[in-house]
């Protein structure tokens, strides 16, 4: 988890719903926490937010904030996580982030 001063909070506005899986990768599932506006019923714009550190460090938390602002705002936001290199070699991140962004425009 990534460490957070302060710590994050969810607004009461916003719905979280928690490691939703949107594919596979070296046989595993690939999770992401979408963040939905107070009005979800509607069709909204959405955001992919894709962490940090090189393909090496952290993880989805680290855009939660960002992603609770913006669904404030009227967007979908999905916090992706992705195989890092020590799991898997190059391209398998880029290919994990291009597997979240179609999973995001079929919903």
């Amino acid at each position: 988890m990534a460490q957070q001063d302060p710590p994050f909070v969810l607004p009461e506005e916003v719905r979280l719903i928690e490691d939703v899986v949107y594919g596979t990768g070296s046989e595993r599932a690939l999770r992401l926490n979408l963040f939905l506006p107070p009005d979800d019923a509607v069709s909204r714009p959405g955001i992919v937010f894709i962490h940090g550190g090189g393909w090496r460090v952290f993880d989805r938390t680290y855009f939660q904030r960002q992603a609770a602002a913006l669904a404030l705002q009227g967007f979908v936001g999905a916090c992706i996580e992705y195989r890092l290199a020590g799991e898997a070699h190059f391209p398998a991140a880029v290919e994990d982030a291009r597997c979240a962004v179609r999973w995001m425009r079929t919903q």
